[in-house]
């Protein structure tokens, strides 16, 4: 008589994929959360100072009659607003707000189209500004920030308004 074959071991259930392959300890902001931070916070300083170098400019070509090209005119409105929400993306990056995370991201895709139009213009420093926004990114979109943002995101609503943390 043969015996029957053995079956294999039962699988144990796999952890829900917000718990899984994370690399922080709870509590603590991932790396690449950090990270993420302290490139936003580089990125506003940066546009911020372009900006008022860009004011300067263009309000010393208006003092003397000269034309004043279109866009840049048009970087006097969109670099202040886009250094001001990189302010506010770097600030609150670091909680667990919802709506923190695509605020983000839009900073960086202007970031993104500012590079492009740089290089365009021959500003080839805007290959830089075009990385740091692509590796800003996936930093935020990574699987350690996501995790950490839906573990906080749990245990936030799990505090008493009284005793959180962010508020």
């Amino acid at each position: 008589m043969s015996e029957p074959p053995m079956s294999p071991p039962p699988i144990p259930p796999m952890p829900p994929a917000h718990l899984q392959y994370q690399s922080f300890r709870p509590g603590e902001r991932p790396r690449q959360l950090r990270t993420a931070r302290v490139i936003l916070w580089i990125q506003f300083a940066a546009t911020a100072l372009f900006s008022l170098a860009q004011f300067v400019q263009v309000s010393g070509l208006w003092q003397h009659g000269q034309q004043v090209p279109g866009f840049a005119v048009f970087a006097l409105i969109e670099d202040p607003a886009v250094s001001i929400l990189a302010l506010i993306a770097a600030i609150f990056i670091a909680t667990p707000r919802t709506w923190v995370r695509p605020l983000a991201t839009v900073v960086e895709a202007v970031a993104i189209l500012n590079g492009v139009i740089n290089v365009v213009d021959g500003v080839f420093a805007g290959v830089i500004g075009i990385t740091l926004a692509i590796w800003v990114i996936v930093l935020l979109f990574n699987s350690n920030v996501t995790a950490w943002l839906q573990s906080v995101g749990a245990n936030q609503s799990a505090v008493p308004p009284q005793q959180h943390p962010f508020s």
